[in-house]
């Protein structure tokens, strides 16, 4: 099970239906790409997707928003998902992607 590295995150990332990490950030929404803000640390499945993105290619990934006791409130599935752009600081802690998709479902 994963669990929030610092304090209360209301933000989580699923790949292909499987919980990964949670987000520091959600902007830049649009109809065909979202801005996600991660905290690197330990490795997760989306570490593989950067590693390799032409590979690895995962079918949908999900952001669920949560309340103040983790549950979901809403959840994002963006369908056929693309990294397009990768945004690290110089200190590391933190990483930025934008990631295109083809289509958004929102539940």
């Amino acid at each position: 099970m994963i669990k929030p590295p610092y304090g209360i995150n209301n933000f989580l990332l699923g790949v292909a239906g499987a919980p990964t990490e949670y987000l520091e950030q959600v902007s830049g929404l649009t109809e065909h790409q979202v801005t996600i803000t991660r905290r690197i640390g330990p490795h997760t499945i989306v570490d593989t997707w950067l590693k390799d993105p032409s590979r690895f290619r995962p079918a949908y990934l999900t952001i669920d928003v949560l309340d103040v006791e983790g549950n979901s409130v809403k959840r994002f599935q963006f369908n056929y998902p693309q990294i397009t752009r990768v945004e690290s600081p110089p200190d590391g802690s933190i990483q930025t992607l934008t990631i295109a998709f083809d289509r958004l479902i929102i539940s």
